[in-house]
């Protein structure tokens, strides 16, 4: 009875875990199968442009279809040595196939060449897919992201791509030839925009018929309706609410692969409109002008062109309800008149500055060859540009000068703080021939002359370098810096706030000069200016 009994609790013991063991046994041998039409429940799809796609297994017959494409896809492909180089690191569409126990990520290359369509395994091996396989997915709805014509314009207002339209039909051609339909999402709500100046309204892709229709909000009236192109007949010169409808027309062509029309429909409450205007119309090279504008509260959505290009691109700063940008002309730039056009909001405006040429000269510069070794080599000159980096980037939002700019030495007698070199004429280094422009005012002084700040600002630097020696540079607010070099002490440290006429430094001949003095400069950022206008006259912000 007792080895009955043991036989009994054994058997009961193996009827207890024969469930367990034939789940184990059944959850490890799924794990090993590969993903197949057997087990594949949902398969999500993210194409190029990031746009997510799932298909579930039994949901519906498209669902069906695309899991089966994929799938098929997969056994007919033919397995290579790797992936083409040209297609390493590039996007691709990333594919998951989900069976009840197991994930398997693909990496899916496809283009609008059916024979050159790939993909890599989750062990990372590649395969090339079937050619025929390849263009039943390129030429599905899921693979608009493969095609440049399938984007739809979108429609700039302002500046901002915020906006609905209110109808919408656009259509694309692919590989087959034919037009499929890609119509966007439309607004079914009111739509409003805050504006700054004006309408300013830009499509990605132009239209070949764009028709405006703006009506006063308050009264009904019509202000315009016509091409947009006209819109300059439309008058905004305060603040005010208008409607505004657009229809704007992608004509059918043997040469397109894309038509459609968008229709929309917003009210748009405007600001006043911005205007700009110039300091100094008439400048020499090597000197600047300021442009300033009113009704400006983003002084970064400003755009700047200039013509012909002065290289520059310039900042604007807001300071007390006014835009005001410094606008350098370099002496390398040939005279003649500059066209700067700005644009803010709906606002475009085109500003003339007349540039002359300033009279140069050429000095020798007869300097010991050890001086010019130690101090003006390509090592020392990379050095300076790296030690400033910082500095000729960094610019205050606040203007910190007041009236007119002194100069940075005081006359003593007719041989003490002279010019001995001013500034943009070229310098010729007898010892190696090199000729470079001269940028800044060259005085020379008795020893322990003081040095003083041409105007008020904020010490960005104050240190040695072997090219300017002691040297230290003011910011004076709007990105407008002074820079004073080959000193033999330093007075002041970086953050220090100075007042026009303190006492900064000391005269000196370190760096790269032979003489006792100072090297006192101006520069716009990192654009060296012309200090001489600032001594005469303010420097004019139109207002």
């Amino acid at each position: 009875m007792k080895i009955q009994s043991k036989i009994l609790a054994i058997l009961c013991a193996v009827a207890i875990f024969i469930p367990s063991l034939v789940a184990i046994i059944s959850y490890n041998t799924t794990n090993r199968e590969p993903v197949s039409d057997k087990n594949v429940r949902v398969v999500s799809v993210s194409d190029l442009a990031g746009t997510e796609f799932t298909f579930e297994k039994g949901a519906s017959d498209s669902d069906d279809d695309v899991i089966q494409l994929f799938l098929d896809m997969n056994e007919s492909a033919e397995k290579i040595s790797s992936l083409p180089d040209p297609l390493v690191g590039t996007p691709f569409f990333k594919v998951t196939m989900n069976s009840s126990q197991k994930k398997a990520d693909y990496q899916y290359y496809f283009s609008t060449d059916a024979s050159e369509a790939y993909y890599l395994d989750e062990s990372g091996d590649a395969y090339r897919i079937d050619k025929e396989q390849a263009e039943k997915f390129i030429q599905s709805r899921y693979a608009v992201s493969l095609y440049t014509a399938a984007n739809v314009p979108t429609l700039y207002v302002s500046g901002q791509p915020t906006l609905l339209p209110v109808t919408a039909q656009w259509k694309y051609k692919n590989t087959s030839g034919n037009f499929v339909d890609n119509t966007p999402a439309v607004s079914q709500d009111a739509q409003t925009l805050s504006l700054e100046g004006g309408l300013d309204l830009v499509f990605s892709v132009a239209p070949d018929n764009f028709n405006v229709k703006v009506s006063d909000v308050a009264t009904g009236e019509v202000k315009f309706n016509d091409q947009y192109d006209k819109i300059s007949a439309l008058s905004i010169d305060k603040s005010t609410k208008l409607s505004v409808e657009i229809t704007a027309k992608w004509y059918e062509d043997k040469t397109r692969d894309y038509f459609g029309e968008m229709n929309y429909v917003f009210t748009a409450d405007i600001s006043a409109p911005a205007a700009f205007y110039l300091g100094e119309t008439e400048i020499q090279t090597g000197e600047f002008t300021v442009i300033s504008a009113t009704n400006v509260t983003d002084p970064a959505k400003i755009t700047f062109a200039s013509s012909p290009d002065i290289g520059y691109t310039p900042t604007f700063f807001v300071e007390d309800g006014i835009a005001v940008a410094l606008i350098p002309i370099r002496c390398e730039l040939k005279a003649g008149e500059y066209t700067f056009t700005v644009k803010y909001g709906g606002v475009t405006e085109n500003l003339t500055l007349n540039v002359t040429q300033r009279p140069v000269r050429l000095f020798n510069y007869d300097i010991s060859a050890s001086i010019v070794n130690a101090t003006r080599s390509e090592k020392s000159m990379a050095d300076f540009k790296d030690a400033m980096a910082d500095v000729v980037t960094s610019a205050s939002p606040t203007r910190l000068w007041d009236g007119l700019f002194s100069e940075a030495v005081r006359q003593k007698s007719t041989y003490d703080g002279v010019i001995t070199t001013g500034f943009g004429h070229s310098r010729k280094i007898l010892v190696n021939g090199v000729t470079y422009t001269h940028e800044g005012v060259d005085y020379i002084t008795s020893s322990g002359s003081s040095i003083y700040a041409i105007n008020n600002g904020k010490v960005l630097f104050a240190g040695y370098t072997e090219l300017g020696g002691n040297t230290i540079v003011i910011e004076h607010g709007y990105g407008l810096k002074s820079w004073y070099s080959h000193l033999s002490e330093i007075k002041v440290a970086v953050g220090d706030t100075v007042a026009k006429d303190d006492v900064i430094g000391i005269a000196g001949s370190s760096g790269f000069t032979k003489q006792t003095g100072v090297h006192a400069g101006l520069t716009v950022f990192d654009v060296p200016v012309s200090p001489y206008p600032s001594w005469e006259t303010e420097i004019k912000i139109v207002k």
